[in-house]
C-alpha cells in the first residue's frame, strides 16, 4: 500500500489544474469506449470513511457500476449499453476494514465489490495476525494495541460474498515467482481455493489477483495453474478492459482513500496506461493461457 511519491501528487495537481487530465479522460473514452475500469485499493480505516466515500461519488458521476455479469458479456460478447464507461471496485489483502468501512459505503453507492483475501492468514488467531501481516509484506493502518485482528474474520468474508464477489489472494500473500516450487504453488492456489470454498460454504471461488506488482511477481508457472482454477483473474498494469480483454489478465488501476482528487483523477484518465503499456506488452503474453507455447518467455 505505498503512498505516490511527491512528485507524481504534484505533478497530478499541475495536470488536473491546468485541463489536461480532463482532456485526457474525454480522449480515453473517444477512443476506448465501451470499456471497464477495475481499481484496486488496500486499507481503508475509519478515519478515511469520508475521503473514500468521495471518491465513490466522483466514479458515479463518471462511470456506471460494473457487476460481474456486466464484466463478461463485455469481455466475452462486447455488449455494453450505457454511455458511461463502467468501474469495478477491488480490495485486495483481506483486511477487516472491508467489512467495517468499505462494504457499507459501497452498498450506498450501489458498487459491487471484489474482495480478494489471502485466505491462510485470515484464520490466524487475531494475537497472531500483527506479525504475521509484517512478515507476508501486508500493509495496514489498523489499531492493534486495542484489537489485534488484521484481517476479516470467517465469518465476515461469508457476510461480504452475499452481496459482493470474494476471491483468491494466494493463501500467505505471496509473490508467485519462478522461484516457487510446484509444492508451494499448490499451497498458495489449489489449497487457497479449496479453503476459501469451504469457509463460503461451497460457493464457487472463480477470481483471483496477483500479488505484487513488480514483473518478478508473475512466473508462467503460476499463470497456468491460475487458468486451469479461476475465470477471471486480475493483475496490477493498470488498463482499462475492453470488448476481447482476456479475462485472464485483466489491468487493475491503483486508487487509495489517501489520495488526493487530483491523484485519482490522473489515475483514471488513461494517461498512467500509457505508462506502464511497455510492461504490459512483456507480460501479455506469458500471462495469457491461449498462448502456452510463449509462456516459457518468464521462465528464460
Amino acid at each position: 500500500m505505498s503512498l505516490p511519491n511527491p512528485i507524481k501528487r504534484g505533478a497530478a495537481a499541475v495536470l488536473d489544474g491546468i485541463g489536461v487530465t480532463s482532456a485526457a479522460f474525454a480522449l480515453q473514452r473517444s477512443l476506448f469506449a465501451p470499456f471497464i475500469r477495475v481499481v484496486y485499493y488496500h486499507d481503508v480505516q475509519p478515519a478515511m470513511a469520508d475521503r473514500f466515500a468521495g471518491q465513490l461519488a466522483v466514479f458515479a458521476k463518471r462511470f456506471i457500476p460494473a457487476t460481474k455479469a456486466d464484466v463478461e458479456r463485455l469481455l466475452t460478447q462486447g455488449v455494453w449499453s450505457h454511455e458511461r464507461p463502467g468501474i469495478v471496485v477491488t480490495f485486495d489483502d483481506g483486511l477487516r476494514s472491508h467489512h467495517e468501512v468499505v462494504a457499507p459505503i459501497l452498498e450506498q453507492f450501489g458498487l459491487q465489490g471484489w474482495f480478494f483475501v489471502p485466505v491462510d492468514l485470515l484464520t490466524l488467531a487475531p494475537a497472531e495476525q500483527p506479525a504475521a501481516a509484517d512478515r507476508h509484506g501486508v500493509l495496514h493502518g489498523c489499531d492493534t494495541n486495542s484489537d489485534p485482528r488484521v484481517f476479516l474474520t470467517t465469518d465476515q468474508v461469508a457476510a461480504l460474498a452475499e452481496r459482493h464477489v470474494v476471491g483468491c489472494h494466494t493463501g500467505t500473500h505471496v509473490r508467485l515467482s519462478r522461484e516457487l516450487t510446484d509444492g508451494q504453488l499448490h499451497m498458495e492456489l489449489d489449497r487457497a481455493k479449496q479453503r476459501l470454498e469451504a469457509i463460503l460454504c461451497g460457493r464457487k471461488v472463480d477470481s483471483f489477483s496477483w500479488v505484487g506488482g513488480e514483473e518478478w511477481a508473475y512466473s508462467a508457472n503460476a499463470a497456468k495453474i491460475i487458468a486451469t482454477l479461476f475465470d477471471y483473474v486480475f493483475t496490477t498494469n493498470t488498463c482499462v478492459a475492453r470488448p476481447g480483454t482476456s479475462r485472464q489478465n485483466i489491468a487493475r488501476t491503483h486508487i487509495e482513500a489517501s489520495f488526493s482528487p487530483a491523484l485519482v483523477s490522473l489515475q483514471l484518465s488513461g494517461m498512467m496506461d500509457l505508462y506502464y503499456h511497455p510492461k504490459r506488452r512483456r507480460l501479455d503474453s506469458p500471462l495469457s493461457p491461449c498462448n502456452a507455447g510463449t509462456a516459457r518467455a518468464l521462465e528464460t
